[in-house]
């Protein structure tokens, strides 16, 4: 394992046993809203607007729309045929594409392939989350038997201010924008501490949290779509379409991503199954890292 993982999961753990001396939950929520409406967007946006534009292909874009979909259908499938009932399949549409592609993504990204890569991983962000919150939600719209759950409004999904940013960003760096001076100085000294606090608010989050026995069998299917499923038929297309660069091994290395903090909060929001969602982020998220060195296998095998 080298120096930059073990770096990302020392930082995790120096978060996990800080919130066993401090009151978990002041701290996390400060912490998070901090990252959330601030420290995060502004990164993203600061990152993406200065990306070269030129490296959004239509296989780029496709890479990060088409894994996602085929997850869908699949997911579909499954209630269609009985074999998952309804309320587990709308949570899992959203459980098994929904990765920790900012929190511990852009870490991961930043240490493995630099700063400058951020800004991709921002733009891989960003179209991943369009398509989980258009497509994924007119998906778990159909999977709505009459007066047993509401409709979900996309426009409340897409109020996501990381969402926001990213599509800010890249029309922004469409459009050539150039921020005045004192903008960029502020925007990269907030982003500056982003990635360190980001990692040590998942470690606070990961303290006290348990999988209990009674919802294993839906945590190990969450975790059978979001770190087998997804990332594999991501590898497949990077295969086939016989495409290299940094962007499609960024790609990649979000896709390969444990279940995001944030699901929690869209759950709540969209009426899922909670209990089973802040389980199966603890699960993914550890089991993220034992996956780890198979994960790193897969990346040399095409990059």
């Amino acid at each position: 394992m080298d120096n930059s993982i073990i770096l990302i999961i020392l930082i995790i753990l120096i978060g996990y046993f800080y919130a066993y001396f401090d009151k978990k939950d002041y701290l996390e929520y400060g912490i998070n809203k901090y990252l959330y409406y601030i420290a995060l967007p502004a990164t993203i946006f600061l990152k993406t607007v200065s990306i070269n534009i030129k490296i959004i292909t239509l296989n780029f874009v496709m890479l990060n729309i088409a894994p996602i979909i085929i997850v869908f259908l699949v997911v579909h499938l499954l209630y269609k045929t009985d074999i998952i009932k309804h309320n587990f399949a709308r949570t899992l549409i959203i459980t098994s594409t929904l990765g920790n592609l900012v929190y511990l993504g852009f870490a991961v990204v930043s240490k493995k392939l630099g700063e400058g890569a951020i800004g991709i991983a921002a733009i891989v962000s960003g179209i991943q989350n369009i398509v989980i919150f258009t497509f994924g939600i007119f998906i778990m719209n159909i999977i709505c038997p009459y007066n047993k759950c509401s409709k979900i409004a996309i426009s409340k999904t897409l109020k996501n201010p990381l969402l926001i940013s990213s599509i800010t960003g890249i029309i922004g760096a469409i459009i050539g924008v150039e921020l005045p001076d004192i903008i960029e100085d502020i925007f990269k000294e907030i982003s500056n501490s982003t990635t360190t606090l980001a990692l040590f608010s998942i470690g606070v989050g990961l303290y006290g949290e348990k999988v209990y026995t009674a919802n294993i069998k839906k945590i190990l299917i969450i975790s059978f779509f979001k770190m087998f499923l997804l990332p594999l038929f991501a590898f497949i297309w990077i295969y086939f379409s016989n495409e290299g660069g940094i962007q499609y091994e960024v790609s990649l290395i979000e896709y390969m991503m444990p279940q995001a903090v944030a699901s929690y909060i869209v759950a709540k929001e969209l009426d899922l199954e909670t209990n089973v969602v802040a389980q199966s982020i603890v699960f993914t998220t550890i089991l993220y890292f034992i996956l780890l060195p198979f994960y790193v296998s897969a990346i040399k095998l095409l990059f």
